[in-house]
């Protein structure tokens, strides 16, 4: 974005790269389970490593069915050609939905319904920053993308009678 000292008009150019961001919070663990939290983040050694996630939030309304595969290479964007589906069913995928496809996670942007052939159009975002390759498959379920941590660095907060509480930000690796 650029504000014009001139006349303070707002000018923005669409440069790609945008990712998602999720935050997790895991509060009162003790014993085992904190125990393999604080070795869970220690382990991240900050923002060197990367982890698989989905957003465990993840309350997807779509129909779905079928065995669905993007329908053809070089697709590049904001939307995806996928056929496999189960047919002629409405609301195959919702707006709001989450999946994955060639590693990275999506958002649904709107509702999409499969056809007689078992093909439709998805809508998503962020946009596809690699072109999958035909016949890829989509993750429906607990679709993953690649992350990091947010920031280079952990920590955690201990309350008496031995109960931590974590809270962590990652940011999608666009790069992975």
């Amino acid at each position: 974005m650029h504000i014009s000292p001139a006349n303070s008009a707002i000018q923005t150019i669409d440069r790609g790269g945008e990712r998602l961001t999720i935050k997790t919070a895991h509060r009162g663990l003790r014993g085992a389970d904190r125990a393999t939290m604080m070795v869970f983040a220690v382990k991240l050694n900050g923002q060197q490593h990367r982890i698989s996630l989905y957003n465990h939030a993840e309350n997807n309304r779509g129909a779905f069915g079928g065995t669905p595969l993007v329908a053809g290479a070089s697709q590049t964007g904001l939307s995806l050609d996928i056929d496999g589906c189960s047919t002629s069913v409405t609301n195959w995928i919702r707006e709001g939905d989450w999946f994955s496809v060639n590693g990275e996670l999506k958002l649904c942007t709107a509702d999409a319904n499969s056809d007689s052939g078992g093909l439709l159009t998805v809508s998503f975002t962020p946009r596809l920053r690699t072109s999958p390759a035909n016949d890829d498959p989509l993750t429906t379920s607990n679709g993953v993308g690649t992350f990091l941590l947010s920031a280079n660095g952990v920590s955690w907060t201990n309350k008496p009678g031995g109960f931590s509480d974590f809270a962590f930000s990652f940011t999608e690796d666009i790069a992975a």
